[in-house]
């Protein structure tokens, strides 16, 4: 039998066949434009399918934007970055405008007609 210099592959001990991965992020007040990379990455074990960030809800305010790029490689030697902003607003909603009247049930309900029903 001819070899042709393929050698063995081990199987990859975790779920996605992915060799490893990295995470960082960076809290933004000027909603994130302009950011290319985060100040450093976080090494995640390739067999450690998930990682937790806690960020001090005090260093957090309205308007902020919260920017994760994350870093992923395979066997094969594909590389890829995904980026994900997040923006920050606990403001609670608001309702303005002169127009805005209030309704009953009825007043939506009253309109409409389901009967005669034809089958």
């Amino acid at each position: 039998m001819r070899s042709f210099g393929l050698r063995s592959v081990d199987r990859i001990a975790n779920v996605t066949g992915i060799l490893g991965y990295s995470v960082g992020f960076v809290v933004d007040s000027a909603g994130g434009v302009g950011l290319s990379a985060p100040p450093e990455y976080i090494t995640v074990p390739p067999t450690q399918e998930r990682l937790v960030i806690s960020i001090p809800k005090t260093s957090l305010k309205d308007g902020d934007t919260i920017v994760i790029w994350f870093k992923v490689s395979d066997i094969s030697g594909n590389n890829d970055e995904v980026r994900l902003s997040v923006g920050l607003d606990r403001t609670a909603p608001k309702i303005t405008g002169d127009d805005f009247q209030t309704k009953t049930v009825d007043d939506f309900t009253s309109r409409y007609s389901i009967f005669p029903v034809k089958l």
